[in-house]
């Protein structure tokens, strides 16, 4: 499931594209400034991603975070995860990561949650292999 950040980050590559192919009449200030935009909105979002991963990191570390608490309650609390997936034993991955860091460099918490939306289990992920 792609998540709303992916969906906005999308969105705006591809106004940024259309910018671009249409600026033969407005001029390459305007491509400039919907790439600087586009940018704008793309840190934002890394921003959001490792607030929602600190906080959540933050909550583990703490205990705050107990098996059986349900999504929603968690998701209000500490910020919505990066992407979502489906996974063999739970009925929700939830994959929280910082902004800085690849999907592949090993650093993320996952969360995992039964049909009810009960949390399951987590798993942290230092980035050390």
């Amino acid at each position: 499931m792609i998540t709303k950040k992916i969906a906005i980050i999308c969105i705006t590559l591809v106004f940024a594209c259309c910018a671009f192919s249409s600026s033969a009449s407005a001029g390459p200030l305007f491509e400039l400034m919907a790439v600087g935009e586009s940018q704008k909105e793309m840190e934002k979002e890394l921003d959001k991603e490792t607030k929602a991963y600190k906080a959540i990191k933050r909550a583990i570390e703490n205990g705050h975070i107990k098996k059986g608490e349900s999504a929603d309650k968690i998701r209000k609390r500490y910020g919505a995860p990066v992407i979502t997936l489906s996974d063999r034993q739970y009925a929700e991955k939830w994959v929280y990561k910082p902004g800085y860091a690849s999907y592949f460099d090993g650093i993320k918490i996952y969360l995992f949650f039964d049909d009810d939306k009960a949390l399951k289990g987590v798993r942290v992920m230092s980035g050390a292999r």
